[in-house]
């Protein structure tokens, strides 16, 4: 795994934030997200020592997409310049740790 192909795209992504870059450089968005997924696999494992829900998740479908909303926002970039991870605790998890 390369982290600097993460960083690389990253960085012209933030130096070039419009629509006809990113259509341009599709695989380079491709292959650093690609990248993400490894690293993200990465962490999971090891989250997976103390936390059995991540086994079996699919990195790729823990990665917030990199398109924003600007519908209400002063900033019209069309894209966020960092990968992000999300993932909810299952349901019963949540009830449980809220009334602990």
């Amino acid at each position: 795994m390369k982290e600097n192909c993460i960083m690389d795209f990253l960085k012209e992504l933030e130096r070039n934030n419009d629509l006809k870059w990113m259509a341009d450089h599709k695989a380079f968005k491709e292959q650093a997200t690609a990248e993400f997924e490894e690293l993200l696999q990465m962490v999971m494992e090891r989250l997976a020592e103390k936390d059995l829900s991540v086994i079996g998740l699919p990195p790729k479908n823990l990665i917030y997409r990199l398109n924003r909303d600007t519908r209400f926002s002063r900033d019209k970039s069309p894209y966020h310049v960092a990968f992000a991870p999300i993932y909810r605790l299952p349901a019963a998890r949540r009830f449980r740790a809220a009334t602990i």
